[in-house]
């Protein structure tokens, strides 16, 4: 039986008086409602209600469970009321999965507005370029770089990106300019090093139907994109990677893009979420907000 409505029937069955009076309130036969309060005494195993052919009178046990189920059910209703106003108003921790640069640069800074257009939910964010899993780790939102394989996820594909090669005015200066993708062979290219998933670290470009497929060696590889784009500033050498990543820079003209005749390839983005909590607020503001900024 429904343990709940059993405490139901039992605190409505003293309140009224009868198990008839009790059962009309409940929608249910007296019969039924006898039943819900012979079940709890026989899981108790001790009597909740004296009855007698005229009235029904509590035992001692029975006014103490009938406090405690007060309680309860007290506790259930106030649960609900949290769930539902959870249903209805942006609140709650948020855990986010977000790669290391594109959140440094484009995301992280603006999550200031987020908390202040949303003050009821809090972010626990996380930075990494390796493959987290969303489920294991308890992220809510995981944004990836890349096609995911995560077939359990809902996965929502925002704008894509091109990569290209980028270097500091300092390194050119000193090591020359590319003009061919082939020139790379004989400067200082910045690897990916893809420790959590490997994949091999070729750079493509293309021009008109031409596709063109470097195999740099790196001289230093990192674990790090945000790292990799420190070590091209300081004139380390040539870096792949996307233009999101470097718009202070390009502004500034700290980097420059090299090779510009030559495009390099699209990556695609998409944020992955639980399809069980696709729809509370919490998550579904946040996604909005993220497809706007990223627009």
């Amino acid at each position: 039986m429904d343990r709940i409505l059993s405490y139901r029937v039992f605190l409505k069955t003293i309140e009224t008086g009868s198990f008839a009076a009790a059962s009309r309130t409940l929608d249910m036969t007296p019969q039924m409602a006898g039943r819900h309060v012979d079940t709890l005494e026989k899981e108790l195993g001790t009597r909740l209600l004296n009855r007698s052919t005229r009235k029904l009178a509590l035992t001692e046990a029975g006014r103490v469970f009938a406090a405690g189920a007060r309680q309860i059910l007290e506790s259930v209703e106030a649960t609900k009321t949290s769930v539902q106003a959870l249903m209805e108003v942006p609140s709650g921790q948020l855990r986010v999965s977000l790669p290391s640069t594109l959140g440094r640069c484009r995301i992280v800074p603006m999550l200031g507005s987020f908390c202040a257009q949303y003050p009821e939910v809090s972010l626990d964010v996380s930075l990494s370029d390796r493959l987290v899993d969303p489920i294991g780790e308890r992220f809510d939102i995981c944004l990836r770089i890349g096609e995911p394989a995560d077939s359990e996820l809902m996965m929502k594909q925002l704008p894509s990106y091109r990569v290209g090669a980028y270097a500091a005015p300092q390194y050119l200066e000193e090591n020359g300019t590319p003009s061919h993708p082939r020139d790379l062979a004989g400067h200082r290219c910045l690897g990916y090093d893809f420790r959590s998933y490997p994949a091999p670290n070729l750079w493509r470009f293309s021009q008109g139907k031409e596709a063109i497929e470097i195999d740099p060696q790196h001289q230093i590889s990192v674990d790090d994109t945000h790292a990799l784009i420190d070590l091209a500033l300081a004139g380390g050498g040539i870096v792949m990677t996307g233009a999101i990543n470097l718009e202070d820079y390009l502004t500034s003209g700290r980097l420059v893009r090299v090779l510009p005749a030559f495009d390099g390839p699209r990556r695609s983005m998409n944020l992955l979420y639980h399809r069980a909590s696709a729809d509370v607020p919490k998550q579904r503001v946040f996604i909005e907000w993220l497809v706007r900024l990223l627009a």
